[in-house]
């Protein structure tokens, strides 16, 4: 089941309407439309009850669809939240820590060897790219859409089961 939220707020409440789709990324919302998001999570009540309490029910419309006529399900989650994007972006950050990784055994072999004596400096540089590169990583995975396992790509299924 998908949870569609529509509103219609006019440019005067612009700071509510903002504060609306601050929630709605928040929670895992998609962007159809500026005024149109969905989800496949079932939280459709629990925004029922946000938008009662911030005085909105007489502007959104929060429905529950439970399939689709037309379309592939797949190919809108990977619209709507980026996935080819945020795919890209995960393979570039492994890339990178591999290769850091390739380059810090590399040096350790050196020093090891006594074939360089500046190794260990360079060393620790290497390991603190290797920490923000992992730090990148987990605000990556931190923030990575709550999307059910079959909908996402078959690059994101280790995210999956380290998120759960």
């Amino acid at each position: 089941k998908w949870i569609v939220l529509v509103f219609d707020i006019s440019e005067r409440a612009k700071a509510v309407r903002d504060k609306l789709r601050n929630k709605l990324k928040s929670v895992g919302f998609g962007m159809l439309q500026e005024s149109i998001w969905i989800s496949p999570l079932s939280i459709g009540e629990d925004m029922r009850e946000f938008i009662d309490s911030i005085g909105l029910s007489e502007y959104v419309f929060v429905m529950e669809i439970s399939g689709f006529v037309l379309g592939n399900p797949k190919q809108l989650a990977r619209r709507v939240w980026n996935l080819d994007r945020l795919e890209k972006d995960y393979l570039n950050s492994k890339v990178k820590i591999n290769n850091i990784n390739q380059l810090i055994e590399e040096q350790r072999d050196r020093v090891g060897k006594n074939k360089a004596k500046y190794s260990k400096n360079y060393i620790n540089e290497l390991l603190k790219k290797k920490r923000e590169g992992m730090r990148s990583h987990l605000e990556f995975i931190v923030h990575f859409p709550p999307l059910p396992k079959e909908l996402l790509p078959k690059t994101f299924q280790n995210i999956y089961s380290m998120s759960k």
